[in-house]
């Protein structure tokens, strides 16, 4: 008999409130499951397949091609359990030949060539079968793969809108960029002083056209690098692309943000980009070219960008082309219909 009310997750890592967020642990109790969460490593071999194998209930994994978690595929095929998985709930979108640039320029091969050789066992050893998957990226499309929006989305979904200012603004989605650990660009030809000054030319010719220039800082910031003029927010990302007539970035995931707030989305970048890893500035050709988005040479094509600062034309034709996935709080019922059958 299957145990209803309860779900076992299982992962690799102790659990903490960025995981516990992600996998919607949260609101699995709130619609009334009784949580466990298990750390595989945390128990021996024979431990945690006895407690798995008497387990009747629904099984979690967060999905990670992570050599750690093969042992939990393994064990999992071994006593023909069924699971359901969450896939990654942070992934963005990129193109595979992109992603392989990107991988083959920040030297990870090897990163990549270990998980597809634990993709490629898993397809082979027809481990991954018995799953039934929920996703927020884009691959997968059998009919075992529900597509959901990450939590983030949902909050937002029912958060009431409200203006911070009383005045007009445009937000810059700030992305720590010289500095993130993913990009190392200030080794890369990158100058960060130059990327600062000409960033703030650009905001100071938009406040100049009547609108205020508001920078929502990036969470891995170890300081404010722009000058005290302009208002720097930390952790209030959503809130300001709330209240402004338009968001400025160069890629940042928080255009999703933007978008499900019908906001006009500009992508910018300056001369410094021409002198760096190309798959930066192809990537939001990309995105420019899927989301019909702006996209803006801040040293060049300065002037037309503030001619037509008061356009908002794109808004309608790019919300056609970016489509939200199902709610999150539709899985009880896909669960609610496994269990009876």
């Amino acid at each position: 008999m299957i145990e209803k009310n309860k779900i076992i997750v299982l992962g690799i890592d102790d659990l903490n409130s960025q995981l516990e967020e992600r996998l919607y642990l949260i609101e699995f109790k709130k619609m009334g499951y009784n949580i466990e969460y298990i750390n595989y490593y945390s128990y021996t071999k024979e431990e945690i397949e006895k407690k798995i194998r008497e387990f009747s209930g629904i099984i979690f994994i967060y999905y990670d091609l992570n050599k750690n978690y093969l042992e939990i595929y393994k064990m999992l095929f071994k006593l023909n359990k069924s699971y359901f998985y969450f896939d990654n709930m942070v992934t963005d979108e990129i193109t595979l030949l992109m992603k392989i640039k990107r991988y083959i320029n920040n030297g990870i091969i090897k990163k990549i060539l270990e998980k597809l050789k634990i993709k490629y066992y898993l397809k082979v050893r027809n481990i991954c079968e018995k799953r039934i998957v929920f996703s927020s990226n884009n691959n997968g499309n059998n009919n075992k793969t529900y597509k959901i929006n990450n939590m983030e989305i949902e909050r937002i979904l029912r958060r009431k809108k409200k203006n911070i200012f009383n005045y007009k603004y445009m937000v810059f989605i700030d992305q720590y960029f010289p500095f993130h650990s993913d990009n190392n660009l200030i080794f890369k030809g990158l100058d960060y002083k130059e990327y600062y000054i000409k960033l703030e030319e650009f905001f100071n010719s938009i406040e100049k056209k009547g609108y205020k220039v508001i920078i929502s800082g990036h969470p891995k910031a170890k300081r404010n690098f722009y000058s005290s003029k302009f208002l720097y927010f930390e952790n209030s990302t959503v809130e300001l692309i709330m209240g402004a007539e338009k968001v400025l970035t160069h890629y940042s995931l928080a255009r999703n943000i933007a978008f499900l707030l019908k906001k006009e989305v500009c992508l910018i970048y300056s001369n410094q980009f021409y002198n760096i890893d190309s798959f930066y500035l192809d990537y939001m050709k990309f995105l420019s070219k899927k989301y019909n988005l702006k996209l803006v040479n801040i040293e060049e094509e300065n002037e037309k960008f503030l001619r037509e600062i008061h356009s908002e034309k794109n808004i309608k034709k790019r919300n056609k082309t970016f489509k939200f996935k199902t709610s999150f709080y539709k899985i009880e019922k896909i669960i609610k219909n496994y269990q009876k059958g």
